[in-house]
């Protein structure tokens, strides 16, 4: 199977918690699948903290602002190669793709009252992308075959929401790099925090 991956901004330098997960997501598919054939779709930046593997190859898209990789330069790429699936990671997804659309939505927060376009943020470029979501998310998950959200009280929201079809939003949880690890002992936190030892 030929299985394309949306992971655009993963090479920034200063990554926010979505990039992290579609990273980890990646690295964990690297140790687990050497059968599927894998394409993960990125915007060229300083930090490449992803490997090439013998069936995960890197392809880097240029295009100006996000709207425009996700609309022109990932569709263009995906109808070159024909994927099985293409897997969008962070929200949006292309309007038009001739591949399966799987969606990450990890929440819709943007869509709710009281969180107009921009409202709560300061600066152009956080205004332009909640009016691009607004925009994009209720046509893209309408295309979705299946969407994946973080959480059951995630999932619940977003179905009630929207008024999506049960069967088609599934819940899975994200993960976490091998760096986190259990602590032995909880009195190093809760001194270094000033929490009950058993917080």
């Amino acid at each position: 199977m030929k299985i394309a991956i949306e992971a655009q901004r993963i090479f920034r330098t200063r990554k926010h918690g979505m990039d992290f997960v579609a990273l980890e997501m990646i690295r964990e598919l690297q140790k687990i699948d050497t059968v599927n054939e894998y394409r993960i779709y990125v915007k060229p930046d300083q930090d490449r903290c992803l490997q090439e593997t013998p069936n995960f190859k890197i392809v880097e898209l240029s295009a100006f602002g996000y709207p425009m990789w996700e609309q022109w330069s990932l569709p263009r790429a995906i109808e070159a190669w024909k994927p099985d699936i293409l897997h969008c990671t962070s929200n949006t997804a292309p309007l038009y793709t001739t591949a399966k659309l799987v969606i990450t939505l990890h929440d819709i927060i943007f869509l709710e009252k009281g969180h107009e376009a921009g409202a709560t943020n300061k600066s152009f470029y956080q205004k332009l992308g909640k009016y691009y979501r607004r925009l994009n998310v209720p046509s893209v998950l309408k295309k979705a075959s299946k969407i994946i959200t973080v959480s059951k009280f995630e999932q619940k929201r977003i179905t009630e929401a929207l008024h999506l079809p049960a069967d088609k939003l599934i819940a899975v949880y994200n993960g976490f790099s091998s760096h986190f690890y259990p602590r032995e002992n909880d009195s190093v936190v809760a001194e270094r925090y000033k929490l009950p030892e058993r917080y």
